[in-house]
Order: C-alpha cells, then structure tokens, then sequence
C-alpha cells in the first residue's frame, strides 16, 4: 500500500516537501528473488491506484539474481551440511538507497 501511495504522491515525506516543490519519484524499483512478474509487480507498486491515465510515470521495474546480503533465501542457505534456522519474514522493510 505505501509504496504504491508513494509512487504518486512523491517519496519526500511532508518535511522535505515543504522544501522541494515538486515531489521526488523513484527512477528505478530493483526486486530480487525467485518469484519477479513484471506485470504483477507493475499493477501491485503503481498501476492500481491509477482510476485514469496519469501523467505521473512509473518507475522501471527491474529484476536481479544479485543474492542480497540478509536476504531470507542466503540466510537460509546450508552452510557446511548444516542447515540455519528458518527466518521469520515479519519485522523486514524495505531497503532503498539514491
């Protein structure tokens, strides 16, 4: 929900957007992972909240198989025949940087 909010209304947050007229949008989503659609993550991050064309354009959305360094699938991995403790997802967020 959030990220598809903040896909249209700007990333800034309400302080720096009393400093910056125009709002910040993303260039670039990057999602890792075995399980990207592109047409799913696209309606999921931004096409749902549009009712009419917009005049907003969506970021482009990317895939890797970049193994991210905490990501559940590496912490999970077996390291010398023993297996690690499976990962709660609950708590995550999500990680961007510019």
């Amino acid at each position: 929900e959030k990220l598809c909010r903040w896909s249209h209304v700007g990333w800034q947050g309400s302080l720096l957007g009393r400093l910056i007229p125009e709002p910040l949008q993303m260039a670039s989503i990057t999602i890792g992972g075995p399980l990207f659609d592109l047409s799913f993550v696209r309606q999921a991050l931004f096409d749902r909240a549009c009712v009419a064309p917009s005049s907003i354009a969506p970021p482009i959305f990317q895939h890797t198989s970049v193994k991210f360094e905490s990501s559940r699938e590496l912490l999970e991995a077996t390291k010398d025949g023993a297996q690690f403790v499976k990962v709660s997802t609950t708590g995550l967020s999500v990680v961007w940087s510019a």
